[in-house]
C-alpha cells in the first residue's frame, strides 16, 4: 500500500497546504482507536508530499555528512532542451557513472534533479532540468578531470554543450552541509506539472548503511521533530518536553494501523506492518536515550 501513515502535523503545516492526493476513501484506524485520512505519497503531483520527501532526503545526507562522510566533490549537468521526458537522462546518467568509475574506482554520487525557473532574460520562458550530483570517492584536486571525463560521456547522449557543464570541489564539511540545505529548500526549482521521473536518487555505496536504514533514521529525526514542535505549541519545555516526545514516539512505535472507510469499519484483513521507531533506534544501534530509559518509557505502553 503506498499511503504515507505518518502524522504531518508540525512546521509545515503553517507554509503548505494540505496533502492533495490522499485516498478519497479510505482511512486508517489505529489500535488506539484514532482515525486518520492518509497521504497519498504522490511527490509529483502534491506540493505537501514533495515537500516532505524532500525534508527526508535532506535529513539523510545531513546525517551522512555529519557522521564524517559528507560529499567531496559536485558536478551539475544541463541541457538546452526543455523537456519532462527523462528517458535520455536515465541512459546520460548511468554512462557517466560507468565513465567516472573506470576513472575513480570509488566514485560514488547523491542526485537531486531540480528545473530552472523559466524566468531568465534567455530561458524564453521554458523550465530546463539539470542534475546536481554530490560526489565522494573523487581526490579534489581531481575535480576538474572528472569534469572533463564526465561531461564529454554526458553531451554525447543529451541535447548539451560541454562549456556549459559544471564542476567543483567541496572542500569543507560545512561547503557541502550547506550545499545540501540550500538546494533541498529551494521550492521555486521543483518540477513543473506533469513531471513522472524521479528527483532523487544514489548510488549503491554512497552511504555507509543500506539507504533503507538511513530513510528509517532520517524518518525518526523527522518524527521527533515534529512531536517536539506539536509539543512546543502546547506550551512544554526543558525536561518534560523530552520526555514527552520520548512517550510520543513510543506510542507511535505501538500502534498498529489497519485499513478503513471513512466511518471507521474494518477493510479486509490487513494490518499495516509498523515501523516502529524506537525499533529502528535500537536496529541501527543508536538510542537518543540510554536503555534503561527507554525500558521505563516502553512500561507506560506495555
Amino acid at each position: 500500500m503506498a499511503v504515507k501513515r505518518n502524522l504531518e502535523h508540525g512546521p509545515l503545516a503553517a507554509v503548505i497546504g494540505p496533502c492533495t492526493c490522499r485516498p478519497k476513501d479510505l482511512r486508517l484506524r489505529s489500535n488506539h482507536g484514532e482515525l486518520v485520512h492518509p497521504r497519498g505519497g504522490l511527490v509529483n503531483h502534491c506540493e505537501r508530499c514533495a515537500m516532505m520527501a524532500g525534508y527526508e532526503n535532506m535529513e539523510m545526507l545531513l546525517l551522512d555528512s555529519l557522521e564524517g562522510d559528507p560529499p567531496t566533490g559536485l558536478l551539475i549537468f544541463g541541457a538546452r532542451t526543455a523537456t519532462l521526458d527523462m528517458g535520455a537522462y536515465r541512459e546520460a546518467r548511468r554512462q557517466v557513472a560507468r565513465a567516472l568509475r573506470r576513472e575513480f574506482p570509488d566514485f560514488e554520487y547523491a542526485r537531486l534533479t531540480e528545473f530552472t525557473t523559466g524566468h531568465g532574460p534567455k530561458s524564453g520562458g521554458l523550465r530546463r532540468s539539470h542534475d546536481n550530483v554530490m560526489t565522494k570517492g573523487i581526490p579534489a584536486e581531481r575535480m576538474s578531470d572528472a569534469l572533463e571525463i564526465s561531461a564529454a560521456v554526458w553531451c554525447r547522449h543529451v541535447d548539451a554543450e560541454v562549456h556549459a557543464q559544471y564542476g567543483e570541489a567541496m572542500r569543507t564539511p560545512s561547503a557541502a552541509l550547506k550545499y545540501v540545505i540550500g538546494h533541498f529548500g529551494k521550492d521555486s526549482q521543483r518540477p513543473p506539472a506533469g513531471f513522472e521521473g524521479q528527483r532523487f536518487g544514489v548510488s549503491r555505496c554512497y552511504f555507509s548503511v543500506p539507504v533503507k536504514v538511513m530513510r528509517a533514521r532520517a524518518r525518526e529525526i523527522q518524527a521527533r521533530k515534529r512531536e517536539t514542535w506539536k509539543l512546543e505549541q502546547l506550551g512544554r519545555g526543558g525536561h518534560d518536553l523530552v520526555l514527552d516526545v520520548e512517550l510520543a514516539l513510543r506510542r507511535q512505535a505501538a500502534t498498529i494501523w489497519t485499513p478503513a472507510t471513512t466511518s471507521g469499519a474494518r477493510l479486509g484483513k490487513d494490518v499495516l506492518p509498523d515501523e516502529g521507531l524506537v525499533d529502528r533506534l535500537r536496529n541501527a544501534g543508536r538510542r537518543s536515550l540510554d536503555a534503561q530509559l527507554l525500558d521505563e518509557l516502553a512500561g507506560e505502553y506495555s
